[in-house]
């Protein structure tokens, strides 16, 4: 019973300082970033190139102190001093910023009165972001979770609505009514109170573990090890993302309370109003935000922020002479608070996505020096580009006047910005929709990883085992059409039903037959790709090194007018015959036995004759697999091999005729039907032969098509008999010399084997819209196969394949 209040009450503490803490330093920026500037109009004069230059420094800084506390607070295991000794500093700072006023009783030369304000600023954004960036960011990260994250997503995202909010509200009419040093007081006096209050109450969470490696500056300089943080390609877009963004935000932002007040004429109370109340109608939008984000529809909030930044922007930009800043409730200023609140809504949609998406793709150990990368992204790059582009806009856009003149007659100009920022702004932010792109792609790929993993894992401990098995019929649809049970077979257990395919036009069916004979391969196909249909016949030569075919593609002719098995197992027949192609192809089976035979002719007038029988022996196991993909929960693939098929029959083409000697000949069955992404690659081999001791063997190995956390499709069949196989890999770099030897093997070292190649049938179907390269490599196989009790099988030249397909189709 106590342990439960005790959890309720910390719990409370950590929701109180994240709002505290977090908008006491929200507070301080919207301070920095909106009232900053004003006070340098107000000051010293026009001059956009000084605000630029405070912003632009002030950001390096704070990147700096970032990474460098960053550091420190990861190997100290330890947020809470960070946080409150930056907080308590910062304040103070804050309040000898606006001391700087005073200095113009004593000079006005310009110059040295930037450099002492630009100081000042810099001073204090280090140790703002010692406190919050590296302190306060930080311990966010380590308090986010699954079940919490939609909450602390809106807390992020509508923090620095209400910091700027009550930011420019209160400090418009606090600088209207006693100036800008009281202002800067009040707020620096509150952030350093915040600061005190936390040392007494803040506590670190309890999954935070000091993270040492190495010396300090070592370790410092691993967040500076950019191939780790690329290799993070979800991390590296959100990133970008980012920075696009916040590039054009820092275009305008940085300007629009001069924009209001020196060029719309609205004193610095109304200016403020006015942005504040656009603003909290604005934070509405977080509650739809959260909830999508909660659903994992991340992408979706973050594209329709920064439609609804674009659009904003480029409304304020038209609608900019429409205003009465003598009235601030004049009815005339409400075409202008609209578009206050539509890009305020952009805003804090992609703050609220952004700051949670980023943080839970952080690595345990280096959230504190991650969030500095997140600054990089998010703060250098955004205000030190958002500041040089801004710059020359309001030089070139914006409306010129006189501040002082010299003795010597010399006239110093000023720059009062115009509604040009939003138009340059507008554009920018079109750039973010590109990574966004990619993103949604990647974001979805992650969270259905996920959900296999999850249910992948659930399984395994349900069943005991690594991978997933299945004997009984086992449908592979839910009635949402959602693919499920992932997993292997022995025989044909997965029961498809193709009425539940989700995107029927994508679906692609094929029934695949190889028959060995000596040096001769014949190879027959009967396929569609859903948009189009492929039948074939090959000859491969191996001796001769050469393949002979016979094939017809028709576009635009796919499941429709096909008519594919949906189990291989049972009875069935498939056809097809096109007598102006010369095409006439039969498969029909009928208990044990296959029949396949036909001909075709091909571009050459060589007419290709088939009839063959293949026997599976009785008891015979298969190879079947069904295989989720990451992208989405309605791509499959639903595999079932079966070799070992005694081949008795004949072919002929041209002058080359044999026939098969079911003694000698066998025949593999490849029966796909499945849907996946527009680009893969996969690999696959077989060894469908006798061995030295004279045992059938029918291998299967591949990798790399699909998600293969439930099973791979490693397996070995001895004389009918099924033993599963764990994960593989190709040693060597084939691409590089696909004639060179093929090294395959396995994490756990039970598979040592290498294939000596022989020939390299490669096929390029390119239809650039659409294609298939492949290298289907035959050779023959020597090595060692261990099973799990320890049995080892020794291959010895025993003939096969391997090929590396890259499809885009």
């Amino acid at each position: 019973m106590d342990n439960k209040v005790k959890k309720r009450r910390l719990r409370f503490q950590n929701i109180l300082l994240l709002w505290l803490v977090g908008l006491a330093g929200q507070l301080c920026w919207n301070l920095e970033n909106q009232w900053f500037n004003t006070f340098v109009y107000a000051e010293i004069g026009p001059f956009p190139q000084i605000v630029n230059a405070m912003v632009a420094v002030s950001a390096i800084a704070t990147t700096f102190a970032t990474f460098f506390f960053g550091t420190l607070s990861d190997r100290a295991g330890k947020r809470k001093p960070f946080i409150s000794i930056g907080y308590i500093i910062w304040g103070i700072f804050t309040i000898t910023f606006g001391l700087t006023g005073l200095l113009t009783k004593f000079t006005m030369n310009i110059w040295a009165l930037a450099t002492v304000i630009v100081v000042a600023d810099t001073i204090m954004s280090f140790f703002g972001s010692m406190g919050n960036d590296a302190g306060f960011n930080a311990w966010t990260a380590d308090l986010i979770d699954d079940d919490n994250k939609g909450a602390i997503g809106t807390a992020i995202a509508v923090q620095p609505v209400i910091g700027t909010i009550i930011g420019t509200v209160l400090g418009g009419i606090l600088i209207d009514n006693f100036g800008y040093i009281a202002f800067f007081s009040m707020m620096g006096g509150f952030v350093s109170l915040i600061g005190v209050l936390s040392l007494f109450i803040l506590k670190d969470s309890p999954k935070l573990e000091a993270s040492k490696r190495g010396g300090f500056w070592r370790q410092f300089s691993e967040a500076f090890n950019f191939k780790y943080f690329f290799s993070q390609k979800e991390l590296v877009l959100v990133n970008i993302l980012g920075a696009i963004y916040f590039i054009g935000f820092n275009v305008y932002f940085v300007h629009i309370g001069n924009l209001f007040i020196s060029n719309y004429g609205f004193s610095t109370g109304d200016a403020g109003v006015i942005q504040g109340i656009g603003l909290i109608i604005a934070i509405l939008f977080t509650i739809p935000g959260s909830r999508l984000i909660n659903r994992g529809k991340s992408p979706r909030v973050a594209l329709i922020s920064v439609l609804m930044t674009i659009i904003g922007l480029i409304y304020l930009g038209l609608i900019g002479g429409f205003h009465d800043a003598a009235n601030m409730f004049s009815v005339n200023n409400l075409p202008l608070l609209l578009g206050v609140i539509v890009v305020g809504a952009g805003y804090i949609l992609i703050m609220q996505t952004l700051g949670v998406w980023s943080k839970v793709l952080y690595p345990v150990g280096s959230k504190g020096q991650f969030e500095g990368l997140r600054i990089i992204f998010f703060v250098l790059i955004p205000m030190v580009l958002g500041s040089s582009i801004s710059q020359p806009i309001i030089r070139h856009f914006g409306i010129e006047t006189i501040v002082d003149v010299l003795e010597d007659g010399t006239k110093v100009m000023g720059y009062i910005p115009t509604e040009a920022l939003f138009y340059f702004a507008a554009a920018i932010m079109v750039l973010a929709l590109i990574p966004l792109i990619f993103l949604r792609k990647a974001y979805y790929k992650r969270l259905r990883d996920t959900r296999i993993h999850e249910a992948v894992t659930t399984a395994q401990e349900e069943l005991g085992t690594e991978e997933l098995s299945y004997s009984a019929p086992t449908p592979i649809f839910d009635n949402k059409k959602r693919h499920i049970n992932f997993g292997y077979a022995t025989d044909m257990a997965f029961v498809f039903d193709k009425k539940l395919v989700k995107k029927p036009l994508r679906l692609k069916e094929w029934d695949f037959y190889q028959i060995q004979h000596g040096r001769y391969v014949v190879q027959l196909t009967i396929g569609h790709i859903a948009y189009a249909q492929n039948i074939a016949i090959n000859l491969i030569d191996l001796e001769g090194a050469q393949t002979y075919s016979a094939s017809v593609v028709k576009l635009f002719k796919g499941a429709k007018s096909m008519t594919m098995p949906t189990d291989p197992s049972i009875d069935n027949e498939v056809h097809y015959t096109d007598a102006k192609k010369k095409v006439d192809l039969h498969y029909i089976t009928k208990g044990r036995i296959r029949h396949l035979y036909g001909s075709m002719v091909n571009d050459k007038g060589v007419e290709f004759k088939v009839d063959v029988t293949l026997e599976r022996l009785k008891n015979h196991d298969a190879m079947v697999i069904n295989t989720p993909f990451s992208d989405t929960e309605h791509h499959f693939y639903l595999n079932y091999k079966i070799g070992n098929l005694r081949a008795s029959g004949s072919f002929s083409m041209g002058d080359i005729a044999f026939k098969f000697d079911p003694k000698v000949d066998f025949g593999l069955l490849d029966w796909g039907r499945g849907v996946w992404p527009l680009r893969e690659v996969w690999y696959w081999g077989q060894v469908n032969d006798y061995l030295a001791d004279g045992r059938m063997i029918n291998l299967n190995l591949g990798y790399g098509f699909g998600n293969l956390a439930a099973a791979s499709e490693n397996m070995l069949i001895l004389d009918g008999k099924a033993y599963k196989l764990g994960r593989l890999y190709i040693e060597n770099d084939v691409t590089q010399d696909y004639m060179a030897d093929w090294v395959i093997k396995s994490p756990d070292g039970k598979i040592n084997l290498v294939m000596k190649t022989i020939y390299d049938r490669y096929s390029d179907n390119d239809f650039k819209v659409i294609y298939m390269k492949c290298h289907q490599v035959y050779g023959r196989y020597y090595g060692t196969i261990t099973l799990d009790d320890d049995t080892i099988v020794t291959l010895n030249g025993e003939q096969g394949f391997f090929e590396r397909s890259n499809n885009k189709w």
